[in-house]
């Protein structure tokens, strides 16, 4: 008995070798490599201007203040077949070529659009926004220093472009620069656009 079950695990022995001998060697499937980076592109939706000329509240120092909050809107799209990062959007707002104003008299209106990093989706796009207020102050003190004008004619100027704001009348020009990251490559994408209400 003991030599027939010897005899039977010897033949299943011969026979397991055999089949693993004869089995065809799995070829592994090749994981495909992601194609480098395209640049995303980013246009401007809009620039808009809620309650321009009223009272409004200073996002930086909850102040009630004689300004107006400037709003700009872009869409953002993916042309990659993977998801992306956009780490920054900063930009500049100009006015008829000039800057609609600043808390550092002299230097135009610098908005941070993204306090986050935002996510775009493969082959998809989000819209983003960012904001800032310009006081009638920062308007006027700019004009004396950088265009040497007296008070009234400052004031006068300031008074032109307000109005001219409230009234839609004005073309709005951002420039700036979009930061995008990847697992596949980074870029800096420029902005350069203008909006007409």
């Amino acid at each position: 008995m003991r030599k027939m079950m010897l005899l039977v695990l010897a033949l299943f022995l011969v026979a397991s070798v055999g089949l693993v001998a004869c089995a065809e060697e799995a070829t592994p499937t090749p994981v495909p490599t992601p194609a480098p980076l395209q640049a995303p592109s980013i246009t401007l939706d809009g620039v808009f201007v809620p309650s321009p000329g009223g009272n409004v509240t200073d996002p930086a120092t909850q102040a009630l203040l004689v300004g107006m909050v400037v709003e700009a809107a872009f869409t953002i799209s993916n042309p990659n077949d993977y998801m992306i990062t956009v780490d920054s959007v900063d930009y500049t707002l100009q006015v008829n070529s000039e800057s609609v104003g600043s808390i550092v008299a002299g230097e135009p209106l610098v908005i941070k659009g993204l306090y986050d990093d935002m996510y775009v989706p493969a082959n998809g796009q989000i819209t983003v926004g960012g904001s800032s207020y310009v006081g009638f102050y920062g308007m006027f003190v700019l004009r004396i220093l950088q265009k040497g004008q007296g008070a009234g004619d400052a004031i006068g100027d300031g008074i032109k472009v307000w109005e001219a704001v409230k009234k839609g009348e004005l073309t709005w020009t951002v420039t700036g620069n979009m930061q995008v990251i990847s697992p596949y490559g980074n870029t800096a994408v420029p902005i350069s656009a203008t909006f007409k209400p």
